[in-house]
């Protein structure tokens, strides 16, 4: 008998790999516990939009769950955990999609205010997937990269040469441009809820400010509190109480976008990919399928922005910021109907 696999309409799967068991293509509005109870589900793929605990797998024969996504949010980990249901986050999946998103604000914002690269710092808090990426590419425009990650710090890890360490008041005060990729917590010793708040009383005039990591990292009301007299430029695409968005943050912003950094077709096919890969060793197929997602290396400054100038027309960002500054209170459906976008800018893993 075969097993039973549901895969969200969004993961992009081979149809050799489908035939290996019995699929069901599933919208996350529409999927219901009966039907995965019915039809005696054993693999559920799914993204975000899902909300994965005890109402929806309650007596559900499930014993392999993957998001193909980098957050996890959504997912009640203790109940699969009591379940013995193995559980795979496609962590990184769509660490490019989000630097590009920066990159082509960065880009920009030069372009806008006629900047020298070589005059102006960068500072990245949270050094992981996306912010290694950010400051790789930004290092080949010679921008000065200040960096902030205290449990990287703490656990002494060495960062690269061409990133200088600061802490985070520091680099708040020392940075043309702020963008900030750390995951959302709310204790703990690394806490990052409402890490960006009174300390962003310090920022410089005509700063860039992006936010692509999590609402709720950045206080959205200190945000505008420090940012509107000193001539911001802010690029926010995440918002602490999603689907529902500021109207002030939105008014404020020069690029308002609803959540959607991290959503291009390559990020999927990445995630798609790391599930095929994670099923695959852990026993659960018998071959390893692999999808075809184009990679490149960028290795300097004229190679970058010729990138970055194809970036700007696939990704589409401005449009979609218009899109979306007309109409906020569609945000999860602009955001679940997300057309189809192309990274321009690749760097092999």
């Amino acid at each position: 008998m075969k097993k039973v696999l549901f895969y969200d309409e969004l993961i992009y799967l081979p149809e050799e790999f489908l035939n290996e068991f019995e699929s069901y293509k599933f919208k996350s509005s529409n999927l219901t516990h009966f039907e995965l109870l019915n039809r005696r589900c054993n693999i559920l793929l799914s993204r975000s939009t899902l909300k994965i605990n005890r109402n929806l797998l309650s007596g559900v024969p499930l014993y392999y769950y993957g998001t193909a996504t980098a957050g996890f949010d959504h997912v009640d980990t203790e109940y699969l955990k009591s379940r013995d249901i193995d559980c795979f986050i496609a962590s990184g999946s769509n660490s490019n999609s989000v630097a590009e998103y920066v990159m082509i604000n960065i880009y920009e914002y030069v372009k806008k205010y006629s900047l020298n690269y070589n005059d102006i710092s960068v500072g990245i808090i949270g050094f992981g997937n996306i912010g290694k990426k950010v400051a790789y590419y930004c290092s080949l425009f010679d921008i000065k990269i200040l960096v902030n990650d205290p449990p990287l710090r703490d656990n002494s890890f060495d960062f690269p040469d061409y990133v200088i360490y600061r802490e985070i008041e520091e680099l708040i005060s020392n940075s043309d441009i702020i963008t900030n990729h750390v995951p959302y917590s709310e204790k703990g010793k690394y806490k990052t809820k409402n890490l960006l708040d009174n300390n962003l009383q310090n920022i410089k005039d005509n700063i860039l400010f992006i936010h692509s990591s999590r609402g709720g990292i950045v206080n959205e009301n200190s945000l505008l509190k420090y940012t509107y007299p000193k001539n911001s430029n802010l690029i926010i695409d995440v918002w602490e109480n999603e689907p529902y968005v500021n109207q002030n943050l939105i008014n404020a912003s020069i690029v308002s976008t609803p959540h959607i950094a991290g959503h291009s077709i390559n990020a999927k096919l990445n995630a798609s990919q790391m599930i095929l890969d994670d099923l695959f060793m852990k026993g659960y197929i018998n071959k390893n399928y692999f999808i075809d997602n184009k990679k490149s290396d960028i290795t300097n400054r004229q190679n970058i922005i010729d990138m970055l100038e194809k970036s700007i027309n696939n990704r589409k960002i401005y449009e979609d910021s218009s899109t979306f500054k007309e109409s906020p209170e569609k945000f999860t459906e602009l955001r679940r109907n997300y057309p189809p976008r192309s990274e321009s800018l690749f760097l092999k893993n």
